[in-house]
């Protein structure tokens, strides 16, 4: 806007040099105000424009666009300033100090000042309470509001709509003009610490009597009986203001007390007392009014009257009271005298005929003590809501509403139909008499549902838009506040349930509770705290008989959003506040060490990284919650827990001591061809194991078929090798079954003493090399003890000790039901219980995979031999959420069909193959579950192959009369 205004300037003095220097600015006044208030606030001193408004500084504001030197000076900008400002309407120039910051305001205050367009202006301030808020304000008649600078003390007030909040207790609160005069409000004394206030929030002078009645009262500490002369009745209490710590406030009753005071200390008796304060009980005035005009409100928010109220006077025949109407206008004025035996004064018939405005009613007894009420009248003015309340709708907002407004005669709406759209509260109309002598703008906004959030003891204003939570909010307390209208309460009994749920099932429900002598409904969310730990962000429902309305959500915060390497150190940067951090360091090219875990406090950003990741190959840094579960996948549960970086550069490798892991880490990297030493096969098991979570995602599935292939074509090696493989026994589940390893047929065992060493530590492993030799424990006669050499009965003897005794009845054949609540192998490193299907989370992905599994077993199962053997797994029970589809009973099938492949049958090996990768997903869904199945469905094979060896012996001996040689390893059947 500077270059346009500057490129203007210079074409009006080049082609027109006679013309008026202002005529540019007046012709974009808006554009010349907000040009020159930013160009001064954006200097090095706001408060001083002639510097910033001298030709070199405004050339270095247009920077390369000042072709030409700049010719106008700082006296011409000025002229230029007061020119278009007094050119701006009254609601432009509120615009313009509708939001402004610090600096944006001394510069204007400078400019006006500095361009003489203005001369300070007198104007009243107000103390005063907001109930609804619980704070104390400043209320003003100032012209532009925003520009008076307010400070309680050292603290600035801050401005909201048309007032400022006191957020400390002080004996004078400085109000600064935007001149730099100012005016000084008393407002509390530390002699004095009690302020009180009607039920309108007006401030009581101390030189006043209280009248008798509800009023507020703020307090330094609670008051005690000892503050009250009579009876202590409080109402209701309210947290103190913001910035008020210490303080007191409370609605109290009045009507049996004679007098408060304050008390310097706690209220209690031996406490020193203040002044006492009168309580009008003698003779008092009270004020009735009518049911206000639906949906209008006057700009401070009150209620608009069609009619004034009656006046309800005290006193005996000798009571004189002056009744004093103020209206905004000499001709809407009048003052009268009555007596208090008079009867009730009707107030409406003694108001002006085409009463209209603010007006102030005050009435003085003949003593001295008077009562007043303010209010906004429109005589005989209506308005009709349609429909008569708006509710949320269920995206959040309102739903639409249309307000008729009816006006007595010689006074006209403008409009007299307010439209209301689904993102406003509320609309506006002008009332203006049909002389155009008067003219009153009034807010429409009918009665609606709104909600506010509430922290710790902090409540934010009302809204109808959706409400945010974040999950450390949660552990401050916070509420969700719902108000609706009274309609609306009372078709429905007791507080709706507010749903908490993920967008497909609810997980929570919470009930509310009415305030105290308050028609807020209020939801405490602290008890969702482990519900969104377990299951990430939350979506929050009302849930109203025919309607749902979602009122808020509730988000689970990422741990962090980025991570930087500086030499030997990891930083986390912008790491959630307030929480405990894990963090884990992999380096994806060397998936066979070990990963670097370390555990962060609240305050702690760094990570001292060991000497095996001081490299700049790339590293894999996961950092998420210390309270989030890990998942099969390597990161957490819910995700939104955990935050997954990669840091280094993806073309470096890491310099490695031994040639094989070297050449490892080069494959890994795609720079290098897969390795087919023996060597290298403990590496592959890690990098089968690992390379889906470490690599990219395409990559790293490609590398883990590719690792897994490389191990299926040597199982028995590879079996030895996994015991060095640097990673859990849980984690070889799913490479044992893609490998094809699972289904693998071996004729004897090549090391028993190797894998007799493999029991500590892989007991899957070396149970499936241990295989051939599992016919002698069947108990069968055709298999004979004293054919083993003592390496394959120490094997045995292993094997006796890891095994569970109810399941090796499974091998004798005493037991034919597996024991479901007991682990088939005994030990430490045995894997752990099963994981029931229930606790899966199954996507449609994974559930159409896995019954394409179940479809290709029923083929096999039909047609085969094994009726006994598939019907143990028939009989298995079936756990929610997955009823119609049995998890235990396919993980227990698909295990039984590769021991059977394992048993040379051709077509459990063909039918294994096909089956294989969805067992392969299911391994990764529950590799507890998968190598239980593995271990029950080995003993159930060996001891079923047994059986019918046995019986075909038995038969081949009735049929003929020489003897059978005994089957043994030497002398297979």
């Amino acid at each position: 806007m500077l270059v346009a205004l500057h490129a203007y300037e210079r074409l009006r003095a080049e082609h027109a040099t006679d013309s008026d220097p202002g005529t540019v600015f007046r012709r974009w006044p808006y554009c010349t105000v907000v040009t020159l208030v930013r160009l001064v606030a954006d200097s090095p001193d706001p408060g001083e424009p002639r510097g910033a408004l001298s030709p070199p500084a405004v050339e270095t504001a247009l920077g390369p666009a000042a072709e030409t030197p700049v010719t106008i000076d700082a006296d011409t900008w000025l002229r230029a300033f007061a020119a278009a400002w007094h050119t701006l309407t009254e609601r432009d120039r509120n615009e313009l100090t509708a939001h402004p910051d610090e600096r944006h305001t001394t510069a204007l205050a400078a400019l006006l000042s500095t361009a003489g367009t203005g001369e300070p202006q007198a104007a009243t301030f107000e103390a005063g309470l907001d109930p609804d808020r619980g704070t104390v304000v400043l209320t003003s008649d100032a012209t532009l509001p925003r520009l008076w600078r307010v400070r309680a003390g050292s603290a600035v007030c801050p401005s909201v709509e048309n007032h400022w909040l006191v957020t400390r207790p002080v004996e004078t609160v400085e109000c600064r003009d935007p001149f730099g005069q100012s005016q000084w409000v008393p407002l509390v004394s530390p002699d004095d610490p009690l302020l009180v206030f009607d039920t309108e929030g007006a401030l009581i002078p101390s030189g006043e009597p209280i009248p008798a009645g509800e009023v507020w009262l703020l307090h330094r500490g609670e008051p005690g009986p000892g503050c009250f002369d009579g009876k202590r009745h409080v109402l209701e209490e309210l947290a103190p203001p913001n910035g008020w710590s210490g303080w007191w406030l409370g609605r109290v009753l009045l009507d049996e007390t004679r007098g408060v005071r304050p008390g310097i200390g706690d209220g209690r008796a031996g406490t020193r007392f203040g002044t006492w304060r009168t309580v009008n009980l003698a003779t008092h005035a009270e004020f009735t009014f009518d049911a206000p005009v639906p949906t209008l409100r006057d700009r401070d928010g009150d209620s608009v009257h069609s009619a004034a109220p009656v006046l309800h006077l005290t006193g005996d025949d000798t009571q004189r009271w002056t009744v004093e109407i103020i209206g905004d206008t000499p001709g809407q004025s009048a003052s009268w005298e009555v007596n208090a035996t008079d009867g009730p004064v009707e107030l409406d018939e003694l108001m002006p005929r085409s009463a209209m405005g603010r007006f102030r009613i005050r009435a003085v007894d003949s003593g001295g003590q008077a009562s007043s009420t303010t209010f906004t009248l429109v005589k005989g003015l209506g308005a009709t809501p349609t429909p008569r309340v708006r509710m949320l709708r269920e995206t959040g907002q309102l739903y639409r509403a249309r307000v008729s407004i009816r006006t007595p005669e010689n006074v006209l709406a403008v409009p007299e139909t307010v439209q209301l759209r689904e993102s406003a509260r509320s609309g506006a109309v002008e009332l203006r008499t049909a002389d155009e002598t008067r003219r009153l703008t009034l807010r429409v906004e009918p009665e609606h549902a709104a909600m506010r959030k509430r922290l710790g003891t902090h409540n934010q204003d009302w809204g109808i838009n959706r409400l945010h939570y974040t999950l450390g909010q949660l552990s401050e307390n916070a509420c969700l506040d719902l108000s609706l209208p009274e309609v609306i309460r009372e078709a429905h009994e007791g507080s709706p349930v507010l749903l908490a749920h993920d967008g497909s099932d609810t997980l929570q429900q919470l009930r509310g509770q009415r305030l105290p002598a308050s028609d807020v409904i209020r939801y405490k969310l602290a008890g969702l705290i482990d519900t969104v730990r377990a299951h990430g962000s939350l979506r929050l429902r009302l849930d109203l008989p025919g309607q749902g309305v979602e009122l808020a959500t509730v988000r689970l915060p990422k741990p962090a959003s980025g991570v930087r390497k500086q030499d030997a150190r990891l930083l986390i940067t912008e790491r959630a506040t307030r929480e405990r951090l894990r963090v884990r360091v992999d380096c994806p090219y060397t998936p066979w060490r070990p990963t670097h875990t370390v555990e962060l406090a609240a305050s702690e950003d760094t990570v001292q990284l060991p000497p095996r990741f001081d490299t700049e190959a790339p590293l894999l840094v996961t950092v998420h919650h210390s309270w989030a579960q890990p998942n099969r996948t390597g990161g957490v549960t819910p995700s939104e827990a955990g935050s997954v970086f990669r840091v280094g550069d993806e073309s470096r490798i890491p310099e490695l001591a031994e040639p094989v892991e070297q050449e490892t880490a080069g494959y890994l990297a795609g720079r290098g061809s897969l390795p087919r030493t023996t060597t290298a096969l403990p590496l592959l098991w890690a990098s089968a194991a690992r390379a889906e979570q470490l690599l990219e995602p395409a990559s790293g599935r490609t590398t883990a078929k590719e690792c897994a292939m490389r191990l299926g074509d040597d199982p028995v090696a590879s079996l030895l090798a996994s015991s060095d493989s640097g990673t859990s026994a849980r984690d070889l589940i799913p490479v044992i079954v893609r490998s094809g390893i699972a289904a693998h047929a071996s004729r004897h065992v090549a090391d028993p003493e190797r894998v007799r060493s493999l029991w500590t530590s892989r007991p899957l492993p070396a149970l499936l090399l241990t295989g051939p030799l599992l016919f002698y424990r069947t108990g069968s006669t055709g298999w004979q003890q004293d054919e083993l050499d003592t390496t394959e009965t120490a094997l045995l003897d292993t094997f006796d000790q890891r095994c569970a005794p109810r399941a090796l009845e499974l091998l004798t054949g005493d037991r034919t039901d597996p024991d479901e609540n007991t682990p088939p192998l005994l030990g430490e490193q045995t894997p752990e219980h099963p994981t029931p299907s229930g606790e899966l989370t199954l996507t449609a992905e994974s559930l159409d995979e896995l019954r394409n599994c179940r479809n290709e077993l029923r083929r096999f199962i039909y047609r085969k031999r094994y009726p006994e053997l598939f019907e143990i797994a028939s009989r298995r029970r079936t756990a929610d959420p997955h009823p119609d589809f049995p998890l235990e009973r396919l993980s227990l099938e698909l295990a039984l069909t590769a021991r059977l492949a394992a048993q040379r049958d051709r077509d459990a090996a063909a039918v294994e193959r096909l089956v294989r990768h969805g067992w392969t997903h299911l391994a990764e869904l529950a590799p507890d579950r998968v190598a239980t199945d593995l271990v029950l469905a080995e003993f159930l094979t060996v001891a079923h192959q047994a059986r019918q060896e046995q019986r075909a012996r038995q038969e081949q001996q009735s049929n003929e009369t020489s003897p059978t040689p005994q089957h043994s390893r030497k002398n297979p059947s």
